[in-house]
């Protein structure tokens, strides 16, 4: 099992951007998911599997947040990284303890037919945070430290110091990019997480 090392956060450029891509050029794109100005993308799409709130009530401390995302073989590039945004919920600004951040890795296959000793067993991952504001996040960036390969999935643990005051619906738009310094981010979808003031 990898060892954790001590997460870094890293406050981005400017007020907003958490992290910016090159748009991708016109030109036919080649068979290794990358264009000849060296702009890198998925050549398919990845699948946000579940996204999933393990306390329903507002105000509660301690609340954990899961991601899970599969990476197909076609996609062609490794996942470097995730991005979350918050897109709706009055109470903007969720308050994350980034340093209770995990992550593990599994082979796809694990789930069917896994013949190798090992290949069932989650693997840890290190990751690093890009946040603005790691107090009172509406958007953050996890990066992975070894990127997740085609033919893997990875499931994010996320634990928040409260869950939001305030009850309602709350959507984050989820996005992933690959390796590469002019990657392509692709939108997975919105998680959508409902809590109530109930006692």
């Amino acid at each position: 099992m990898t060892k954790f090392r001590p997460l870094r956060f890293v406050r981005p450029a400017g007020s907003l951007a958490v992290i910016a891509f090159a748009i991708a050029t016109l030109a036919a794109p080649a068979r290794t998911g990358q264009l000849a100005d060296g702009t890198t993308f998925f050549e398919s799409a990845l699948d946000l599997e579940s996204a999933v709130s393990f306390e329903d009530r507002t105000s509660v401390p301690g609340g954990r947040i899961t991601f899970t995302v599969a990476v197909p073989e076609d996609a062609r590039e490794p996942l470097s990284q995730l991005e979350f945004e918050q897109i709706n919920g009055f109470d903007r600004g969720w308050r994350f303890d980034l340093d209770s951040t995990r992550a593990e890795r599994r082979a796809l296959s694990s789930d069917s037919d896994a013949t190798d000793a090992g290949k069932d067993v989650d693997t840890d991952v290190e990751v690093t945070i890009v946040a603005e504001d790691a107090r009172n996040l509406d958007r953050l960036a996890v990066q992975f430290v070894e990127p997740i390969a085609p033919g893997e999935r990875v499931t994010l643990r996320l634990r928040l110091h409260y869950t939001p005051r305030a009850s309602g619906v709350y959507q984050w738009r989820v996005r992933a990019a690959p390796t590469g310094d002019r990657a392509q981010a692709q939108t997975l979808g919105v998680a959508r997480f409902h809590f109530t003031n109930r006692p």
